[in-house]
């Protein structure tokens, strides 16, 4: 589940939305995952359109996250 500015998690916690998305870039890759398929809704739906921007951006200019 991805957690919200507001919500509590004991395993993940920052206000800075792009650490979330870069959280999931991260463990996608880790994971092997090459398309994720992810919905989110108010604060989750803002974070999945960052990771969005941060996995075409990143493909764009480097080998990384590809």
């Amino acid at each position: 589940m991805l957690y919200g500015l507001k919500s509590k998690s004991d395993k993940f916690y920052s206000n800075n939305k792009d650490d979330y998305a870069d959280f999931l870039n991260d463990i996608f890759n880790i994971l092997n995952i090459q398309s994720p398929i992810i919905v989110g809704a108010s604060i989750s739906g803002e974070i999945t359109l960052r990771y969005l921007i941060i996995r075409i951006f990143c493909k764009s200019i480097c080998s990384y996250c590809a």
